[in-house]
């Protein structure tokens, strides 16, 4: 369902905790009668003083006690304002009694609670999409898909079920190499362009039955021209250093070593080092 910022998500009750709101007004009164007490008192005393006979001693300690009242009274006030807030939350939270959307969307999941249900703290009500953005997540154990590749996704459409919609997307995560362990993942972010709201994937049937519907995702992991692969298996990688065995005219094998441009799940492709009509002999 699609919803406006602002609008009712769910009504609720809130059963406020009077006694310790109490307690908390009544702390306040009472530091904000203890600290008019105290400048009422710093003000008698300040107004006693013999400005005209008060030597330079005496006049830096006053000075001194002047800085200790100010820091005294700062500090009241912050305290006394942390107070003010709290009451104020409390009391808004006891008034509240709608849960309303944050942002305009789709509405991809709801709680389930039940009527007088209560809800503990920090719970969810719902889910909200946004209604020109939409995400997929697919299996990538290989690692073949990476930020920035385009890939295709191709699904039935549900009133003809003959012809089959395209759409595209893009992969917004990066493939494990170079990622910290807690950002790696076996699974690849796909960003469609198609509106969330016409790329339904589950649905009820005739008979009233959810069904799912079959997303495929195609993308050209790689696409190259006149490159040289030679096959992983054929590749010993020592430190760093890429060789093969290569068959000589005489029968003889010798160990080649060449330079790779990159690799993916099954070849290396090769920028130096080695030439087509090669021979490569596995071990």
């Amino acid at each position: 369902q699609m919803v406006q910022a602002g609008d009712v998500l769910a009504t609720i009750r809130v059963e406020g905790e009077n006694a310790q709101l109490i307690k908390l007004q009544t702390q306040l009164a009472r530091m904000e009668e203890r600290l008019s007490d105290y400048q009422l008192q710093w003000a008698e005393e300040n107004q006693s003083r013999d400005y005209t006979n008060e030597t330079k001693a005496e006049k830096e300690a006053w000075a001194d006690r002047q800085k200790t009242y100010d820091k005294e009274v700062a500090d009241r006030m912050e305290k006394m304002e942390e107070l003010r807030t709290m009451i104020e939350d409390m009391q808004t939270d006891y008034a509240t009694c709608r849960i309303v959307a944050g942002q305009s969307g789709i509405v991809t999941w709801v709680c389930d609670y039940e009527k007088e249900e209560v809800l503990p703290k920090d719970c969810k009500i719902a889910s909200i999409a946004e209604m020109d953005t939409v995400y997929m997540m697919v299996e990538n154990k290989n690692q073949a898909l990476s930020y920035g590749m385009d890939v295709n996704v191709s699904y039935p459409d549900l009133n003809d079920e003959e012809n089959t919609i395209h759409t595209s997307g893009t992969v917004v995560n990066l493939a494990n190499p170079g990622l910290s362990s807690t950002l790696q993942s076996d699974y690849a972010i796909i960003r469609i362009t198609e509106p969330v709201g016409d790329l339904v994937t589950t649905y009820t049937d005739e008979r009233g039955e959810w069904k799912r519907r079959e997303l495929k995702v195609t993308a050209t992991v790689s696409e190259m021209e006149n490159v040289l692969l030679v096959p992983k298996d054929a590749v010993t990688d020592v430190n760093g250093h890429l060789y093969v065995n290569v068959l000589q005219e005489d029968g003889s094998i010798v160990t080649t070593g060449f330079i790779a441009g990159g690799n993916d799940m099954f070849h290396y492709w090769v920028i130096d080092g080695l030439e087509e009509g090669m021979t490569i002999c596995y071990e």
